[in-house]
């Protein structure tokens, strides 16, 4: 139907555009003259639907309706009668095909969608069950990096200075906190800069002398170069656990958990903890995917 006619209705060359062809007379018509819309033209080309023009709808629709006027002769309305009831026979057929191709159709996209449904519902069960593995295996990862750090103990807001000036304000720290402490208690003692100024990472022989230690800081309250004795600066001096990159990070990141009415949010033993309110239950953060459900 893509070959130049001229329209039946009127006289108009159609060109090259999608036209309507009459079933019966075999004319071209232009859709608007043929008055269906471009959609139902394709859908009838698709579905290959039989289509008349108006003047011969008006033909059978008047050859039926002498039916019931047949004429004198009883062979002459036989025979219209059995030429309606072939049209509309050849008709039925057209909407029967038209029907079944609709449900085959329906039907190929109905198995398209359940089958489209089942691989996203597969997906989904993977991804949960790949986010848990990893979950699992960042939590042993975790653990393994803190069992290697658990009796260190980080100090911030030293002033600058060698190694040796470091150590000195660390002992004078240890003095303040009233915990006794010797070069044998001590097996290892970084400094390392900072933006915010030089820290040291001290690694104690036993993790109950790293416990004493915080005990202490937490019942001292603020401290600060002044209160040490070692400046006029009232600069704070930070001490607390080491914690590893991972277990920083989810620190940092449940501190939104404040927003979600949770009270208390902190860290022990290189583990994230949090609680609503005191006395309630107490929420082991182990990874990213657990701080997610609580943020949700």
């Amino acid at each position: 139907m893509t070959n130049s006619k001229v329209c039946k209705s009127c006289n108009k060359n159609i060109g090259k555009k999608l036209k309507l062809n009459c079933g019966r007379c075999r004319n071209f018509f232009h859709l608007e003259c043929g008055k269906i819309s471009e959609v139902d033209a394709r859908l009838m080309q698709q579905e290959k639907t039989s289509w008349n023009c108006e003047e011969c709808t008006s033909d059978i629709s008047s050859r039926r309706s002498t039916i019931f006027n047949l004429p004198n002769s009883e062979s002459q309305g036989i025979s219209e009668i059995k030429t309606m009831i072939r049209e509309l026979q050849g008709e039925l057929r057209e909407f029967r095909n038209a029907m079944e191709f609709l449900n085959e159709k329906f039907e190929e996209e109905r198995k398209r969608s359940q089958i489209l449904s089942d691989m996203v519902t597969e997906v989904t069960k993977d991804n949960a069950l790949l986010k848990e593995r990893v979950g699992k295996l960042e939590t042993a990862l975790n653990m393994q990096q803190n069992e290697n750090i658990k009796n260190n103990i980080v100090i911030g807001g030293l002033i600058r200075g060698d190694g040796n000036n470091a150590k000195k304000q660390f002992a004078v720290l240890m003095q303040h906190l009233e915990v006794p402490i010797t070069t044998s208690d001590v097996s290892d003692f970084r400094v390392f800069e900072t933006k915010s100024g030089p820290k040291a990472t001290v690694t104690l022989q036993n993790s109950e002398l790293k416990n004493r230690i915080l005990k202490a800081r937490s019942q001292k309250g603020k401290i600060t170069i002044r209160k040490l004795g070692l400046g006029e600066e009232d600069s704070p001096i930070f001490v607390s656990e080491e914690l590893t990159k991972e277990c920083y990070a989810l620190f940092q990141s449940a501190k939104a958990l404040k927003e979600k009415n949770y009270r208390y949010v902190w860290h022990r033993g290189g583990k994230v903890f949090a609680r609503k309110q005191e006395g309630e239950k107490v929420i082991w953060i182990k990874h990213e995917n657990i701080l997610n459900e609580l943020l949700a």
